[in-house]
């Protein structure tokens, strides 16, 4: 038995047909979105094309092509070349004034069509179209009462995991016992790519529309689970790293309450480390010191203290430079001035000031 809504559709779509003369009408573009029937759908119109398009079919007894673009254009006018030849016949049901010389309309989405032919007009995109027949005949009843039924199913499951389908949707979608109208309901309320839905929108067989939304709900399904899995590892991988920089802090406050040296059991793999590279590096007296002084700061620090990185930085360059090695000096100045003017461009004075230190240099060794 087919419920009231159901009934009112029929009946638009059916008086509809016997009403309209031409099968011309005006295309409203839609950005990144697919209208399906048996939906009703709001729209923000804002750009001068969609408005025209809104304003002519107040001419047409409302009635208007809802066409998706091929790719989003924003702020600019759809050319003929961005629609799809697949759209949506719907009929104007309200028009809300926005402010910012914008609209908000409310569209009965009524029968698949599809575009024969763009009309340009100034500022408009018109549309000769052909309501698509959907074949509705089911070869095998038993192999289509359980795709339905596994469709039905993960549908409710993906209702579950998104818990954004208003109520009054789910009690429409129960409550509807067209099975074409089943299947629109669910394709326009699955969160998937416009290219998904235009392809569910461009099939014209009803056991093919459904073995292919069945397939892309459960792809959907999937990919919540495996989104749900990642995030569950991650908070439970956070959670242990907070759990642990918590304990090291306490171990830290018992050291500098207790004066124990032997809780540095606390300290992070790269601490040892870095105070292994201290006692193994020759250092001189006023290095050693700075270089224990900063190790103690750091050890004091949680990985996530922005000072951490910075006094680590320090000590590694700290420990990198060469305090007490030595290199053996070159003093030809015809090889200094080789290296100098290939390796530095111009600065004549200050190749020279070096030229000359370097033969004061030689002279004093002479002597």
């Amino acid at each position: 038995m087919k419920n009231r809504t159901q009934k009112i559709f029929e009946s638009i779509a059916n008086d509809l047909a016997q009403k309209t003369k031409k099968d011309t009408l005006p295309i409203l573009p839609l950005n990144n979105m697919v209208a399906f029937p048996n939906t009703t759908i709001p729209i923000l119109v804002g750009r001068n094309y969609s408005m025209k398009a809104v304003s002519k079919s107040l001419y047409n007894e409302k009635n208007v092509l809802l066409v998706p673009q091929k790719s989003e254009v924003d702020d600019l006018e759809p050319l003929i070349s961005d629609l799809f030849e697949y759209g949506t016949l719907g009929k104007i049901r309200e028009t809300v004034r926005l402010p910012g010389n914008m609209l908000k309309v409310t569209v009965d989405c009524l029968e698949v069509v599809k575009i024969n032919k763009f009309i340009q007009e100034e500022n408009l995109i018109e549309g000769l179209y052909s309501i698509v027949k959907i074949d509705r005949a089911i070869n095998n009843k038993v192999k289509f009462n359980a795709l339905h039924q596994k469709t039905i199913e993960v549908f409710k499951k993906y209702l579950m995991i998104v818990d954004e389908i208003p109520d009054e949707l789910i009690y429409e979608f129960t409550n509807n016992d067209d099975l074409l109208a089943q299947a629109y309901i669910m394709a326009s309320n699955i969160d998937s790519a416009q290219n998904e839905k235009l392809e569910l929108l461009q099939i014209h067989n009803i056991y093919e529309l459904y073995f292919k939304l069945y397939e892309t709900l459960n792809n959907l399904n999937q990919i919540h689970h495996y989104k749900h899995e990642l995030s569950h590892k991650l908070d439970s991988k956070i959670q242990d790293m907070q759990k642990k920089m918590m304990i090291r802090e306490q171990i830290r406050f018992l050291r500098d309450e207790l004066g124990d040296e032997s809780l540095d059991d606390a300290a992070t793999p790269e601490i040892l480390e870095l105070k292994k590279r201290i006692e193994n590096t020759n250092l001189t007296e006023i290095a050693r010191a700075k270089a224990d002084e900063t190790i103690e700061k750091i050890s004091r620090y949680t990985s996530y203290n922005p000072d951490y990185s910075v006094e680590r930085d320090y000590l590694e360059l700290l420990l990198d430079l060469p305090w007490v090695a030595k290199s053996e000096d070159n003093l030809n100045i015809d090889e200094v001035a080789r290296i100098l003017d290939e390796d530095h461009y111009d600065l004549e004075k200050p190749k020279e000031r070096i030229l000359d230190f370097i033969a004061v240099l030689n002279l004093a060794e002479k002597t």
